[in-house]
């Protein structure tokens, strides 16, 4: 009998360990309307700061990658990016559409989401984008950041 001793610890602190990292529904749905005002707050962020009004809302750590296409960037390297042409944009205006978020942890969410945003350049010529967005996301000092993303673009259409 001493042999299953503990084994039977074991298992009963194994699945302690799991009850711990479940969520309760109010937990879940507190984390949904958390990523839900991140991603408004983008949006505003957007308006008003331009390609810049990403950055708040970005991991910043080595583990961070955002994938447009086949191209994946970094941390250092999508900023350097939106440096280069953050004077390039005018406006943007970007609006989330059938955002599905998934608690994972307290800490961390999957997100889907599609996405309709309007751009102008700076000649003034308009563009629309619409696509998608896949993510994983974290919280860091009570706040959700984009640890790492796919963006799929599904069409660009310029309307002036």
């Amino acid at each position: 009998m001493k042999p299953l001793l503990p084994v039977v610890l074991a298992l009963s602190f194994l699945c302690g360990r799991g009850q711990e990292q479940r969520l309760s529904q109010q937990d879940s749905a507190s984390i949904k309307t958390e990523v839900q005002q991140m991603l408004s707050a983008i949006s505003d962020s957007l308006r008003t700061r331009g390609l810049d009004g990403w950055f708040p809302f970005l991991h910043q750590s080595p583990e961070f990658s955002w994938e447009f296409h086949d191209y994946k960037a970094s941390y250092e390297s999508l900023k350097a990016d939106v440096l280069r042409e953050r004077a390039l944009w005018r406006s943007i205006d970007l609006v989330w559409d059938s955002v599905l978020v998934k608690p994972l942890t307290s800490d961390s969410a999957t997100l889907s989401a599609s996405y309709n945003e309007t751009v102008v350049d700076s000649t003034g010529k308009r563009s629309v984008l619409t696509g998608s967005v896949e993510a994983n996301l974290v919280r860091v000092s009570d706040a959700w950041r984009f640890q790492s993303a796919r963006t799929f673009n599904e069409s660009a259409t310029v309307v002036k």
